[in-house]
């Protein structure tokens, strides 16, 4: 059997318990973020032994087995993940009110995270004495929470409006400042073995690592709203074609991530998520509300 029948029986599995525990999370109120990794750890846990033992199941065996084969790097995972989670998010939250929230959540989003990394970094540097840039990416890791169960659980119990757009609001924004703090860092920890120009901008100035990271966030903002604009001065004129909008729509997430990315080297992150937020703030306005619901 090849690797690909292999990787197409584990897929198969992993959509058919999805779609189990979904409504199944649904029905008796679970945070379904939570049970659907408890039971990826689970799947991860029960294949090992299934090998290890060499057990024949079949057909549930051979999942297993490409479940073990389905190596997906970062290289990969990232690109083709994240910007389509990220763009969901910000079509779903509520744009005005998020306004009438900004300072708020501006001060949990960007600046009590750079303020929890750096103070995990200044721990771990004074107690371990490893290389400062390392710490800081360290504190980059797990200076945000997920709060997905969170705002579940908020919107399940009917918790005030207010608390719930400053939770969704920081979750989107948190995740696009660490993700841009760990790309810098990681980027600085490569520069210094290759003689890339970012080094010498940083040694030469002790607040480089900050203009770096102003122009990697403020260019994403520009990129992500440039983007969404262009994209919806295209969808009036694809009238109501279904697959036309969806092919614009999924277009301009990852077009937002690539070029922000790859080459014009700002965030990608912080591009999908201000392409998100422009549509979703003039989208309804701009757009035929079957090409906006679509």
């Amino acid at each position: 059997m090849t690797d690909t029948i292999y990787a197409l029986l584990a897929i198969a599995m992993v959509l058919l318990v999805v779609s189990v525990l979904v409504p199944f999370a649904e029905r008796f109120r679970l945070p379904h973020t939570v049970l659907l990794a408890i039971a990826g750890m689970g799947m991860g846990f029960l294949g090992s032994w299934i090998l290890a033992v060499d057990m024949k199941l079949g057909a549930l065996g051979d999942a297993f087995v490409g479940l073990d084969k389905l190596e997906v790097g970062t290289d990969v995972f990232l690109p083709l993940f994240l910007p389509p989670l990220l763009f969901t998010a910000g079509l779903t939250i509520d744009v005005r009110r998020l306004l009438d929230e900004i300072h708020a959540v501006l001060l949990l989003a960007i600046v009590a995270v750079l303020v929890c990394i750096a103070c995990v970094a200044g721990v771990v540097h004074l107690a371990t004495g490893i290389d400062i840039v390392v710490c800081l990416l360290l504190g980059a890791v797990v200076s945000t929470t997920d709060p997905a169960a969170v705002i579940g659980i908020f919107r399940d119990v009917g918790a005030p409006k207010r608390l719930s757009i400053l939770a969704e609001g920081e979750s989107l924004l948190n995740d696009a400042v660490a993700i841009a703090a760990f790309g810098l860092f990681i980027g600085i920890l490569v520069s210094r073995s290759s003689g890339d120009p970012l080094t010498a901008e940083i040694a030469s100035d002790p607040t480089g690592a900050i203009a770096v990271f102003l122009r990697e966030f403020v260019g994403g903002l520009l990129l992500g709203f440039i983007m969404a604009r262009g994209a919806m001065v295209i969808l009036p004129r694809l009238g109501e074609s279904d697959a036309a909008i969806a092919s614009v729509t999924v277009s301009l997430c990852y077009l937002s991530f690539v070029l922000a990315d790859r080459y014009l080297h700002v965030s990608g992150v912080v591009s999908v998520v201000m392409a998100a937020l422009t549509m979703a703030a003039y989208g309804p306005t701009h757009l035929h509300p079957r090409q906006w619901t679509a």
